[in-house]
């Protein structure tokens, strides 16, 4: 939708509207080999073992595919308690933040 009514992709638009505005410089959709050496490291495991978890590419941007360093995590977050900081009209963001149903 967001590619259909801007006309430009999905990743140049959060870079434009998001991650610029905001100086989030550590920021990026879908991993690069860059932010795959400086991820760190998690581990999964079961009752038996610990083990490394899988780093993956979601396959689609906005089903996730978003790397920050904690640091630009934190400002996404400071702007959005501010209320939309520009990248978001406060209307919008009561709406993100309304319960949804019965049972929120």
């Amino acid at each position: 939708l967001i590619e259909a009514v801007t006309g430009r992709p999905y990743a140049q638009h959060l870079q434009a509207m998001v991650f610029e505005p905001l100086g989030l410089t550590h920021t990026a959709v879908g991993i690069t080999p860059t932010i795959r050496q400086h991820l760190a490291p998690a581990q999964l495991w079961t009752a038996d073992i610990d083990f490394p978890a899988p780093v993956f590419d979601l396959g689609s941007a906005p089903a996730g595919n978003i790397f920050a360093t904690l640091g630009d995590a934190a400002v996404y977050g400071q702007a959005l308690l501010r209320q939309g900081q520009g990248i978001i009209a406060p209307q919008s963001l009561m709406l993100m933040w309304t319960p949804a149903g019965d049972d929120p």
